[in-house]
């Protein structure tokens, strides 16, 4: 048994393309010297680069580290040495071989071979390769390791803490279990249909990103993308997607390297500032109005993360896309209640403030005093996107806030812009609203112009875009309020379809709170609000 253990260890210890420490680049050697020889005596199993095999994966060359696993017929071996040779150990007693010639199946890292599945998830390992996967196969103690797919070598530039990075697909798998497929002078990995997926993530533990650039390693199976995009998050909620336009054609064993810098932009908003104040106070505006479910068919099931505070179970969200409104089912609020509401009594984010008595976001009142219009709700709890986390945006409390009164009006009719232009009415999938754009908006040409701008009793034909032409302005940095009607205090809705109320964070006194009101013919600031009136909310995120 101790010899056997000792061939296994022997069969374990390899020299591994582009799998581990990675030291001063030199010239590649082409794809077919890629495979690293191990030679075996009775005294000691070490294994030891053959001199070409030192400069594969386009000029990275690499060394063995310790704490290095691979799997050799399902089981796990691992090392405790550091440069070109290395001794590997089976982590457990190795199986006996079958009898007859052995075949001797290996995989690095250990859990490709163990799992059977390029993984989904993947963690960087600062100056390493270990994500790369590779087989080798022989029937002899002489294996040969070579690599199952492309490599992305993504250079991040910046100054955020990264969280993950996602390549994703539309079309095309790029984990899960996968068929071996000779490919040359080696195996590519084909993703089967046994639970694939078409993303494959690096988490990067919130690394602190540098102006000069970190490198990061994510494997990509061979195969012709028409469809990648990169995304990159960092520590607080945001996101940055790439795409790559042009199909992209991925080979084995070969290294396609991009730089980045990117911008990121809160999950959940829309890109650029907007200028709220003489002050220069910028925030950045929700892609959509706030949406709010509360229960499924099994109640409880959406439980939410301040149920401590006094917030019973439920889900607040954005809506997918800027249009998008409930209308006349507004009229079904009950704690009970499985669809979703987006119409709110004032200051009902679900925070029990005492003596307030309609504060969940189904309540209903026609006592004004029952909501909470004592102060401004800008900075507490009552405020919906301080007290709650949004589910699609970060699912972070006090992350999201309520503009106040003044700051609408700035918005709207005082502060200064790139293109001119600080709102227009119009329509978007054929639903009528308001759009309102960021400082730097510069218009897509390839949309076309916007009319009637800045003009608060212009009528909705300043623009009239599709879905698609939509995202491309919205992408430049634009936010779009669609219409809404109102919840009335009886009950019903009324003026679902010519005109927009948008609670602000501002209330007037104890009876009252303040709104911003548009319809086709003006642009209202109301200071009378009742507050047991149910009025859409867009929130904003200040950085």
């Amino acid at each position: 048994m101790k010899q056997l253990n000792c061939l296994f260890a022997a069969l374990a210890a390899l020299a591994v393309l582009a799998c581990n420490k990675i030291e001063n680049p030199s010239t590649p050697s082409g794809d077919c010297g890629c495979g690293n020889k191990v030679e075996v005596s009775t005294d000691s199993f070490e294994a030891s680069l053959e001199p070409e095999s030192r400069t594969t994966l386009s000029g990275l060359k690499v060394l063995w580290a310790a704490g290095d696993a691979i799997s050799v017929n399902g089981k796990k071996y691992l090392t405790e040495s550091e440069g070109e040779t290395a001794s590997f150990t089976p982590e457990s007693e190795a199986a006996e071989p079958a009898e007859g010639t052995p075949l001797f199946k290996a995989f690095y890292p250990a859990s490709v071979g163990i799992n059977g599945a390029l993984p989904e998830r993947i963690t960087h390992v600062p100056e390493t390769l270990k994500a790369n996967p590779m087989y080798a196969c022989s029937n002899d103690n002489n294996l040969s390791f070579k690599n199952l797919c492309g490599l992305f070598h993504i250079v991040v530039k910046g100054t955020s803490k990264l969280w993950h990075i996602t390549v994703s697909d539309a079309e095309k798998y790029l984990s899960g279990s996968f068929d071996l497929v000779e490919d040359g002078c080696g195996y590519k990995a084909v993703i089967n249909e046994t639970a694939p997926s078409k993303s494959v993530r690096l988490d990067c533990d919130k690394i602190q990103l540098s102006e000069e650039g970190l490198d990061f390693y994510i494997p990509i199976p061979v195969g012709v993308y028409s469809s990648l995009s990169i995304t990159f998050r960092d520590n607080n909620t945001g996101l940055c997607t790439k795409t790559i336009s042009e199909p992209l054609t991925i080979n084995r064993s070969t290294i396609y390297k991009m730089e980045f810098t990117p911008v990121f932009v809160p999950e959940g908003a829309v890109p650029g500032f907007f200028t709220v104040n003489k002050d220069g106070k910028q925030v950045r505006f929700a892609r959509a109005n706030l949406q709010f479910r509360a229960c499924t068919a099994t109640p409880g099931d959406l439980t939410h993360l301040n149920k401590d505070d006094g917030q019973s179970p439920g889900e607040w969200s954005f809506a997918e896309n800027a249009w998008e409104r409930i209308g006349a089912d507004n009229t079904k609020l009950a704690e009970s209640y499985t669809g979703l509401i987006d119409l709110f009594g004032f200051a009902t984010s679900g925070y029990a403030k005492a003596g307030i008595n309609a504060y969940q976001p189904w309540a209903t009142s026609t006592t004004k005093t029952d909501y909470n219009c004592a102060s401004s709700i800008n900075s507490s709890k009552s405020d919906w996107g301080i007290f709650n986390a949004i589910s699609n945006a970060g699912n972070i409390a006090n992350k999201w806030h309520t503009l106040s009164l003044n700051n609408w009006k700035y918005l709207l009719d005082t502060r200064t812009t790139t293109s001119g232009m600080r709102y227009a009415k119009g329509s978007v999938n054929e639903i009528n609203g308001i759009a309102i754009f960021s400082d730097g908006y510069v218009h897509p040409t390839s949309v076309p112009t916007i009319s009637k701008f800045n003009t608060a009793d212009a009528d909705y034909t300043g623009f009239s875009f599709s879905a698609a032409q939509w995202a491309e302005v919205q992408a430049a940095g634009a936010t779009f309020l669609p219409i809404t009607g109102r919840r009335k205090a009886d009950g019903n809705t009324y003026e679902s379809s010519t005109q927009g109320y948008y609670w602000t964070g501002s209330a007037n006194g104890k009876d009252a709170a303040t709104s911003m009101q548009f319809s086709g013919t003006k642009i209202d600031f109301s200071t009378t609000g009742t507050p047991c009136n149910g009025y859409a909310v867009r929130l904003v995120w200040e950085d």
